[in-house]
């Protein structure tokens, strides 16, 4: 069980560290990948397989970020993150900075499907991740165009 468990952490380690990324502030981004890590181990023997492994890897790894999000009171400030974007968008930043802004931008639920869609997670899997329907998840990820198109494509970006 063990090699089994390091081999699936070293290939979602960046995963891993993203969700955390995103889900509190960045002096406290190692703090919650120990916790994702705990809870994936906690978990791991009870994995039936009904599911995909990276549909069970996200699902524990989301919640336990969001979980520790409200418990912590760790997500960064709305007014940090309006400063990351407008610093992003204003500097002509890297591809993953203005990728931060974008996810800054979005509330939890739609940065967690940005993630998936960008990770070419199906729409199906996504669905199930996020434990919405199919139509919901496809009706939300081209809202989520529309809007990162129209405030930052759109934009002086």
């Amino acid at each position: 069980m063990t090699e089994s468990f390091n081999r699936l952490i070293q290939q979602n380690q960046g995963r891993i560290r993203y969700i955390a990324m995103r889900y509190c502030r960045s002096d406290d981004k190692d703090d919650l990948v120990q916790e994702i890590l705990m809870q994936l181990w906690r978990s791991f023997n009870t994995f039936k397989g009904d599911a995909q492994v990276s549909t069970w890897l996200y699902r524990v790894a989301l919640n336990t970020a969001l979980g520790y999000a409200r418990k912590h009171n760790k997500m960064p400030a709305q007014t940090e993150l309006n400063k990351s974007h407008e610093k992003a968008v204003t500097e002509h930043t890297t591809q993953a900075d203005l990728l931060q802004a974008y996810l800054n931008a979005l509330n939890d639920t739609d940065a967690a499907l940005l993630i998936l869609y960008l990770d070419d997670i199906a729409v199906n899997e996504i669905a199930d991740i996020l434990g919405i329907s199919a139509n919901a998840t496809s009706a939300r990820i081209s809202r989520i165009k529309q809007f990162l198109e129209s405030t930052f494509v759109g934009g002086d970006v």
